[in-house]
């Protein structure tokens, strides 16, 4: 199966990243200010205040730093750089094409079932996620997926649940060998 080519655009991975982080790490931006709160409704109305504060000018730069720490990653080159993707049994073969002439391209990549996680998709992207760095995650466009055999008529989700279906069972099949090994 094999992508069109695309690439993604920086901000469309670091929303990316940043919600799957904030779903894992939500507590570590929620509780001081909680705990301002709850103190500001003892009867100190300044705690308040420092909620506000951390709320507004704390918190924003704090998410920002995860764009440095994750989203500048040589991982990242997988969804923002122009390029296709060819999947098969061995993993996924990234083909990066240059934009621009004279631009160094870097050369195909080859990333096996065993370097991915997990694969998710919602209306817009699927979500290849890797295993190492941590956050690090390969996007696709949904209408950049081509279906197995082209028929006409083939709606954007079949081709999605297709491409979805057969990464799945690739990371079964190799978390299955594992355990048994």
């Amino acid at each position: 199966m094999t992508t069109a080519r695309f690439k993604v655009s920086p901000s469309c991975l670091i929303a990316s990243i940043t919600k799957r982080w904030l779903a894992d790490n939500w507590w570590m931006l929620a509780i001081a200010p909680a705990i301002s709160l709850m103190l500001a409704a003892m009867g100190d109305i300044r705690f308040m205040f420092v909620a506000l504060i951390m709320i507004f000018t704390v918190i924003p730069p704090a998410v920002f730093i995860i764009y440095f720490y994750y989203g500048v990653t040589p991982a990242a080159r997988y969804s923002i750089l122009l390029h296709y993707i060819t999947a098969d049994n061995s993993g996924l073969h990234i083909t990066y094409i240059a934009e621009y002439e004279n631009t160094n391209v870097p050369e195909p990549e080859l990333i096996g079932w065993t370097d991915i996680t997990d694969a998710s998709a919602d209306d817009k992207n699927m979500y290849l996620y890797l295993r190492n760095p941590r956050y690090s995650l390969i996007i696709v466009p949904v209408d950049k997926l081509s279906p197995v055999e082209t028929a006409s008529g083939v709606e954007l989700s079949a081709i999605t649940g297709d491409w979805l279906k057969f990464s799945r069972k690739n990371i079964k099949l190799l978390a299955q060998t594992k355990k048994s090994i």
